[in-house]
């Protein structure tokens, strides 16, 4: 059996913004706390903002995992991360953070 490397790099980095959108959605107030989130940084419309971040996670995530427009969902990717990386991982503390962001962004260049 050979194993389709890229494939399998596909769907892994998907999982992350697709289960982390869904939870996002389900789970109990965490989408009061994602708005909350974007509301201390003093962006606008943190809902409107949230809702957005959830959909280019969702799509983006899943148009990577079935293989549809792989690059146009890796550069959709690339730059969610950017953003959020630069405006919510800075600190010390989110160090870990940023650094599993930029090594994604490795991932999804690779894709490119």
């Amino acid at each position: 059996m050979q194993l389709n490397s890229p494939a399998l790099a596909r769907v892994l980095i998907a999982a992350v913004f697709v289960v982390t959108a869904l939870k996002s959605l389900t789970s109990a107030g965490a989408f009061s706390k994602f708005s909350g989130m974007i509301a201390s940084k003093g962006i606008p419309f943190p809902a409107v903002v949230a809702v957005a971040a959830l959909v280019v996670k969702l799509v983006a995530g899943t148009s990577l995992a079935v293989g549809y427009q792989v690059k146009w969902a890796a550069m959709a990717l690339i730059a969610f991360l950017v953003v959020a990386t630069a405006l919510f991982h800075t600190t010390p503390d989110e160090l870990t953070t940023a650094l599993r962001n930029i090594a994604i962004i490795g991932g999804l260049v690779l894709l490119l």
